[in-house]
């Protein structure tokens, strides 16, 4: 059984110049359990990922806006999270429900500055919650907007 460690930087490459390179990569698999690596050849960072726990497949359209292979899906959740319920469909919700869980897309919606009213009484109807749970509902009636004429 293998394991995938995030952001690993692989052994010293030498360019042809002999500068000394490392290379910086996103996700590596390794077969061996931790235990047994050889942290002279990889140099992880603190944060290993389960095996089990395969990374959500977003549309691009989502993410228009940043670099969609460089999407840190652990790192920046709540970014993540909020512009999924805002702009996916019903199968990014899925999948952002089945990798992140409902406890923590609960937190961070509750938590969220701005959302739309759509997505708070999407995240109402889905979590059991009242809508004076979010912080960007009381925000929104503390702030009330002009009368349209």
């Amino acid at each position: 059984m293998g394991c995938y460690i995030k952001n690993a930087i692989c052994k010293p490459i030498f360019s042809r110049k002999g500068r000394r390179k490392t290379e910086r990569v996103h996700y590596v698999f390794i077969k061996e359990p931790p235990a047994k690596l050889v942290f002279s050849q990889i140099l992880c960072s603190f944060i290993i990922m389960n095996p089990l726990k395969k990374i959500p497949v977003f549309d691009k359209r989502i993410f228009w806006d940043v670099a969609f292979e460089k999407l840190d899906y652990d790192g920046k959740a709540s970014f993540i999270i909020e512009r999924v319920f805002e702009r996916g469909d019903v199968e990014d919700i899925r999948q952002c429900r089945r990798y992140y869980g409902d406890e923590k897309i609960r937190t961070v919606l509750t938590k969220a500055k701005w959302l739309s009213m759509q997505t708070v009484y999407l995240a109402c109807a889905l979590f059991d919650n009242e809508l004076t749970d979010y912080r960007c509902y009381i925000t929104a009636q503390s702030n009330p907007a002009y009368f349209h004429y």
